[in-house]
């Protein structure tokens, strides 16, 4: 990310570092509720559009043991979550310019290897790990992964761009500016940790 800041100035842009208003103890037990309630709808959807229960034996077993096994949330308890992400929402979004673009690296670390085992629900790990993607989710702004960098074994290593909200125009013409800067692929190499 830092590397893309560098980038993003030698582009002629203004880069300042800046953290939006996203501390909240409460982010995390509020996404895991909403999600889960939220998830846990899809499946009755699914069922409904095929006519038919969801077959628990074609599901992953962290999916399953998320989804299927766990008792529905509670509809206090998803609303009572989504009051609180909404809040939330507003308050990072105050004081966003149209033309402010937000510079994150994609994830908190490289990805697991393949074969990792998932664990059911959104587990701490899973939350630091996607830290800075999900909360767009909640404020509703649009966001854009890029793959800038590669480690030397060939994992491509991202970074975010968020705007405001209805700018997608300025976020895609940024985007652009930066993937063209870094040649259609990974133009710089990391080290692994």
């Amino acid at each position: 990310a830092a590397e893309a800041a560098r980038e993003l100035e030698a582009l002629g842009h203004e880069v300042v570092e800046d953290v939006p208003a996203w501390d909240d103890d409460s982010f995390g037990s509020s996404w895991a509720t909403f999600a889960a309630g939220t998830c846990q709808h899809l499946v009755r959807v699914l069922e409904r559009l095929h006519g038919r229960p969801v077959d628990p034996d074609q599901l992953e077993p962290a999916t399953r043991a998320w989804l299927v096994d766990t008792p529905p949330v509670l509809l206090v308890d998803y609303l009572e979550a989504a009051e609180r992400l909404w809040a939330f929402g507003r308050r990072v979004q105050t004081g966003w310019g149209h033309d402010d673009v937000l510079l994150t690296p994609t994830l908190t670390r490289l990805p697991a290897p393949v074969g990792i085992e998932s664990k059911p629900g959104v587990t701490s790990d899973a939350a630091r790990f996607s830290a800075f993607v999900r909360i767009w989710n909640v404020t509703g702004q649009p966001a854009i992964s890029l793959p800038f960098a590669e480690t030397d074994a060939g994992i491509p290593v991202g970074v975010q761009l968020v705007g405001a909200h209805g700018c997608d125009d300025v976020l895609l013409g940024v985007a652009a500016q930066l993937e063209a800067a870094a040649g259609w692929k990974p133009a710089r190499r990391v080290a692994e940790p």
